[in-house]
């Protein structure tokens, strides 16, 4: 049973139902659980530090959003998360935070200079995650794949050669990444290591496009999943799978946090069967029950990529 905290639904007007289909999209929609994951490997030939006048910039151009709505079980318990999330829209990806406990979201950052960042969804990554002094991520800008590392205080970017598929985590001490071609999870040391798919070490994967790391635990996920395997980030075995409740649609990012696991779908149904827009769930990292689920109205683009902490 549903109810409803200190919010109403957003009108007709503020919501954005979801994006035009893209490649990766319609490709799934034909093929299904057997689209290559390969597909969108295009990607830049140098590592190089962009210090021009198109390096992201950190701003506070955007709209607030109207009253989301904010679903969550009755009598359930709910330990304080805020995810973050890429936002594209107007020539620039925003890094945007969403307060799980209200479904209210504001935005942190703004970084200009990304080309394909026009509010159309054409901008998008499937993993976002920070070492506490730089985001990283792996963003497609039409049929480019790229890694970006992004200064947190100053928005400077860097950029790497390497981003296939669009995903990536961070384990206390290493960048994670995988090699779906060669079915490998890869750890990395430096983002140097990881633009440029030179691995410190790797262990076999399950057939998987997405991923988030808690502790040696990989969460993975194929780009549309509902049966997730967790595998031990150092010997590759796989400790348990998870089933989520009501879920069986694309996922856009993952990440664990607050004894959830917590994914981003840019638009699909909740576990009653509704079609949503843009929307945040919550699940038993165990069980796979399924918490809560954040739907976001007004954005002015394209959700995608997810990282969640217990602290703002």
């Amino acid at each position: 049973m549903l109810f409803l905290l200190a919010c109403s639904a957003p009108s007709d007007e503020a919501i954005i139902k979801g994006p035009q289909a893209d490649e990766e999209e319609e490709d799934a929609a034909n093929d299904g659980a057997n689209r290559d994951p390969n597909d969108d490997t295009d990607i830049d030939s140098d590592t190089q530090t962009d210090t021009g006048t198109d390096v992201p910039q950190i701003g506070t151009d955007i709209d607030v959003p109207e009253e989301p709505t904010y679903e969550v079980h009755t009598g359930e318990s709910d330990t304080p998360t805020w995810c973050r999330t890429l936002m594209a829209g107007r020539g620039a990806v925003s890094l945007i935070v969403v307060d799980m406990s209200t479904g209210n979201w504001t935005q942190e950052a703004r970084w200009t200079g990304f080309e394909g960042g026009d509010g159309a969804g054409v901008f998008h990554t499937a993993g976002l995650a920070t070492d506490g002094t730089s985001w990283v991520f792996a963003g497609k800008e039409g049929d480019t794949n790229t890694w970006y590392s992004v200064d947190a205080a100053s928005g400077s970017v860097t950029t790497g050669e390497r981003a296939e598929p669009l995903a990536v985590g961070w384990s206390g001490s290493e960048w994670v990444a995988i090699d779906s071609t060669s079915r490998l999870i890869e750890r990395f040391s430096t983002f140097s290591d990881l633009g440029a798919g030179v691995p410190a070490a790797a262990v076999d994967a399950e057939q998987i496009t997405r991923l988030t790391v808690d502790g040696t635990d990989v969460y993975g996920a194929w780009h549309s999943d509902h049966e997730l395997p967790v595998q031990d980030l150092l010997t590759g075995v796989v400790t348990r799978w998870i089933v989520l409740e009501g879920w069986d649609t694309y996922v856009w990012g993952m990440s664990v946090a607050g004894g959830k696991l917590h994914l981003i779908d840019a638009g699909g149904q909740t576990p009653e069967g509704e079609t949503t827009q843009y929307r945040i769930s919550s699940f038993d990292r165990t069980t796979g029950e399924w918490r809560e689920t954040v739907r976001l109205g007004n954005l002015t683009g394209r959700p995608s990529g997810l990282w969640c902490t217990t602290a703002p």
